[in-house]
């Protein structure tokens, strides 16, 4: 077997394990009961506050507990988009590793986007399951976007390292 191709199948099934693991990440994340997901959540708004409102620690609690109220549902949310985001763009590359140009960047793309959106419908429909979890339309949506712009980024880069080897090459 020649190096290069060793080095393509390595790459792929790396791409492949890290895509299946972060898949893990967000299938465990979604079997939290209702009061594991709020403890979760607060611990990160909680630090995030830390970082972006000056003085928080300072604060009273009255303070930091409005603070967390008006924080929670955004990053709550910011977070369902970036859990997908990176699901997309593992996806897209663990797919044009794996094919290694048989196919125009398009086909990763549109394969891409079904197998992530799938994966965003299933994981809301797993949240049926969970005690205090409902599946939510809204998050699908969310989950969505995610996929698409992290397919989006990942898509770009790909756009832009096969354009600079088409100019190397000629």
């Amino acid at each position: 077997m020649r190096k290069g191709r060793l080095i393509r199948i390595t790459s792929a099934v790396i791409a492949w394990l890290l895509t299946v693991c972060w898949g893990y990440f967000i299938f465990s994340m979604s079997s939290e009961d209702s009061s594991e997901s709020s403890e979760t959540s607060n611990k990160v708004v909680e630090n995030i506050a830390g970082i972006i409102v000056p003085g928080y620690d300072k604060l009273p609690e009255s303070e930091r507990n409005e603070i967390k109220d008006k924080m929670s549902f955004p990053i709550r949310k910011l977070a369902h988009f970036s859990e997908f985001a990176i699901m997309g763009g593992l996806l897209i590359m663990s797919l044009k590793l794996t094919f290694d140009n048989k196919f125009f960047l398009r086909v990763y793309i549109i394969c891409s986007m079904v197998m992530g959106s799938a994966y965003a419908v299933t994981d809301e429909w797993h949240q049926a399951s969970v005690p205090g979890r409902s599946p939510q339309i809204t998050d699908v949506m969310i989950d969505i976007s995610g996929v698409i712009c992290g397919i989006a980024g990942v898509a770009f880069i790909i756009y832009l390292v096969e354009k600079k080897r088409r100019r190397l090459t000629t």
